[in-house]
């Protein structure tokens, strides 16, 4: 009777240790750099002014993200992780262009670009193939918008958001040492703003979505 119960005290310490066996080595704070590009398209309506219209330039993204986080082994085969990413570089400049019944009208212009784009994820993984984890990502990403209109006055400068549903892998080169790919659906609700065209005030609604296809390099402590 004894012998029964020492035992089953030691495969109760024993055993969780070995369904977590697969997931430990991923357990961590990690930080890592990583680039890609972001292919993004964005609209804009006047709202209840048919007849004013808005083109942007389509500009390629090339971001660089620092990201930093901690991962947790949770059960037999799967992780769950939290990070916060941060945007070194601002997004290129882009040309925007306003029509009055499809003709430009030159100084209702403006020139826009993105900073300060910074996010929070969470991170729900699962280990295959030993050195590799698989994983879905929702997060949220907030940045600033800046720029100037054809007259040389700021634009209207906003803060706003994106919504973040991804997939990636990371694939461990060392114990510490790890490699990622990613691609994210980006999804940004309609914002308006205020904008005034030859002293009249409309609002502007903007829309962005796209996706993210990235990859890096990163360390685990």
């Amino acid at each position: 009777m004894m012998k029964s119960r020492s035992f089953l005290a030691a495969a109760a310490v024993v055993l969780p240790l070995h369904l977590m066996a697969q997931t430990l080595p991923f357990e961590g704070f990690e930080v890592n750099l990583s680039s890609g590009v972001v292919p993004m398209k964005t609209t804009s309506v006047f709202e209840n002014s048919p007849s004013l219209t808005l083109s942007r330039d389509t500009t390629p993204e090339v971001p660089l993200i620092v990201s930093a986080g901690y991962t947790r082994a949770i059960v037999e085969q799967y992780t769950l992780g939290v990070s916060a990413n941060f945007d070194l570089l601002p997004s290129k400049k882009a040309n925007t262009t306003l029509y009055s019944n499809g003709k430009p009208i030159p100084s209702a212009g403006s020139v826009q670009w993105l900073d300060n784009r910074e996010g929070l994820s969470l991170r729900l993984g699962r280990v295959f193939q030993g050195s590799n984890l698989g994983y879905v990502r929702l997060g949220q990403a907030w940045a600033s918008q800046y720029g100037t209109n054809n007259n040389g006055s700021p634009f209207n400068g906003v803060r706003f958001n994106y919504r973040i549903l991804g997939l990636g892998v990371k694939h461990f080169l060392s114990p510490q040492i790890y490699a990622l790919a990613e691609i994210d659906n980006i999804n940004m609700p309609t914002l308006q703003t205020p904008k005034t065209v030859g002293g009249s005030s409309f609002t502007v609604d903007t829309h962005a979505d796209g996706y993210w296809f990235i990859v890096g390099v990163g360390y685990q402590f």
